[in-house]
């Protein structure tokens, strides 16, 4: 292995670390918000915030897969399929489809769309920058 495999391989380690970190706090936060959060912003953290998270943590997850999968390299590839996804259910619900949940929310795309260029924006602004190794495009 020469030097540029290896360090494409150490950045590609590096990038699973902060999307399982990212994918586990989205998941903890499914214990400890419900009908029995007691803390601030009650309203928008039992029903938004899991709507906004989710999408985000989504996100990563295909940004895993971007330098296999050429299709989801740019963002807004992997934006549009998250929320995609998130919506479906959410439409599904809508037609009394329990999926993933039973409640229509309208609301609820807004919060998939804001978590997916939340997403979005983090992968290719704000990570570059705290990650030397996140170059915010495809690490082949």
């Amino acid at each position: 292995m020469n030097i540029a495999n290896a360090t494409r391989a150490t950045a590609r380690k590096r990038k699973a670390i902060v999307v399982v970190a990212i994918n586990l706090a989205v998941g903890g936060l499914h214990f400890v918000t419900g009908a029995d959060y007691p803390g601030p912003w009650r309203t928008f953290v039992n029903g938004h915030l899991i709507g906004v998270a989710l999408p985000f943590a989504v996100y990563f997850l295909l940004a895993l897969n971007d330098s296999a999968i050429g299709v989801l390299r740019p963002w807004f590839v992997k934006s549009a399929i998250v929320f995609g996804v998130v919506s479906s259910a959410e439409a599904a619900q809508c037609f009394g489809i329990p999926m993933f949940g039973e409640t229509y929310a309208p609301w609820d795309f807004v919060a998939y769309a804001a978590g997916s260029l939340l997403a979005a924006a983090t992968d290719r602004i704000l990570f570059p920058r705290l990650f030397p190794f996140w170059t915010g495009t495809a690490i082949s």
